[in-house]
């Protein structure tokens, strides 16, 4: 238990730090881990950007619809933002031991910049 709360402390310092303005982002959906205990589950996440088509690194839980012992995951994630507001990761599950794979909803941003206005002229408001 020791080990998972170091690497946990240690993905949510990564994510704390945003790169490029961009903001982190909640992940809202269905989660399969591989292994004896695993299975489909419905998992709640947060990732590092909001940006469309950027890589994203994340932590999260997953609940398990199936599992007769333990109901709950652990999970670390990178994961890939995609357009139209949905995500795919890949990541580790740290209470159930396994690899897990999902995809979800995500308010995502678009990644191309907006321009607003136009600056006409440019005088400078002097006498002549």
């Amino acid at each position: 238990m020791h080990k998972t709360l170091v690497v946990l402390t240690f993905v949510f310092l990564l994510i704390g730090h945003s790169f490029a303005k961009a903001e982190p982002v909640m992940f809202i959906g269905m989660a399969y881990t591989y292994g004896a205990n695993g299975g489909p589950g419905i998992s709640h996440k947060l990732l590092s950007t909001n940006r469309e088509n950027r890589a994203a690194v994340g932590a999260g839980l997953t609940y398990y619809l199936f599992a007769n012992d333990n109901k709950v995951g652990l999970d670390v994630i990178l994961g890939y933002i995609l357009p139209a507001n949905a995500a795919a990761t890949v990541g580790w599950d740290f209470l159930l031991h396994g690899l897990q794979i999902g995809i979800g909803y995500v308010d995502s941003e678009d990644d191309e910049p907006t321009t607003t206005g136009g600056g006409g002229g440019g005088g400078t408001g002097g006498e002549e």
